[in-house]
Parts: structure tokens; sequence; C-alpha cells
């Protein structure tokens, strides 16, 4: 497992930090998680890959679900943050297997470009940076930016 540098662990927090609590509304239908375990198939086998920060809405989350082991559920949004010795092309190959494994929506933060890449399928995405709004309409009533984020995270 790759261990987060300071900066990723800092950016990590500061976007968990805009997803309320499950019970917050009006995300109150999910949880929000950082570097939870999610069970996805890709090429047909078993896959376990750790976001850095997941959404999955309770429709999705079986109630059988036991918390000690990888969640069976797909979710409808995952975060990945680049580190300093990845590359950006590592992790749009990895968003085209998370929409392969039927997951809604993949954004890749990027610390060195201070960017947000979020992709709606694997084909089509959108680059938002500096104070762009970023809505989905995955995640109604979630709006932030690029800045927010990062200078929270006292990266800029």
């Amino acid at each position: 497992m790759r261990q987060p540098l300071r900066g990723t662990e800092e950016t990590s927090a500061q976007i968990f930090r805009f997803f309320p609590f499950p019970f917050s509304p009006p995300f109150g239908k999910g949880r929000v998680g950082s570097e939870w375990a999610i069970l996805l198939k890709r090429r047909g086998k078993d896959w376990v890959p750790l976001p850095d920060v997941t959404y999955i809405s309770y429709e999705r989350l079986p109630k059988s679900w036991k918390r000690n082991e990888a969640c069976p559920a797909i979710p409808e949004l995952v975060i990945e943050i680049i580190s300093p010795d990845q590359t950006l092309k590592e992790f749009e190959d990895k968003a085209k297997d998370y929409f392969a494994a039927g997951v809604s929506r993949v954004w890749i933060v990027d610390p060195d470009a201070i960017n947000i890449k979020v992709f709606f399928s694997a084909d089509s995405s959108q680059v938002y940076t500096d104070t762009t709004p970023i809505v989905d309409a995955l995640l109604p009533g979630l709006e932030l930016t690029v800045r927010q984020i990062f200078e929270e995270a006292e990266l800029i």
C-alpha cells in the first residue's frame, strides 16, 4: 500500500471536510470514507482499491456489510490524489477501471497542477481550476472550488 505524503494527507483531509458526515443534509443519503477498501471487479478479477476519498449511498450500501471488511458496494464517487511519485496517466487509466466496475464519478486531484479533473465517464472529463465551482448533479448541494480545497490545506 502506498504511503500518502504530507500534502496528499492534507489535501485528502480538506476534501473529506467538504463532505459532511452521513447525518448532515443534504448528503444524509450515504457514507463518506477516507482510504476505505472497496471490493470491485477489474478485468474479471477481484480488485480492492483504497481511494483517498469515497462516497457510497445508503441505497447501495448493504445493511449486512461488516465495517472491518472491504465494502462490496460500488461507490458513486471516488477521489484520488496524485502523489509526487505518481502520474496523471496512471490515474486516468485507473479511472477507466473504476468506470468499468460501475463507479459513477471519479475525481483526480493534482496538487502540483493545483487542479481537479472530474471524470463523468471513461471518455468525458472536465478540469477545474482556481475559483470555478465544482457542481455535480450526482451530489446535489455540493459546491466547492479548487482554491478552497488547496487554501484550506495550506498548499497554496
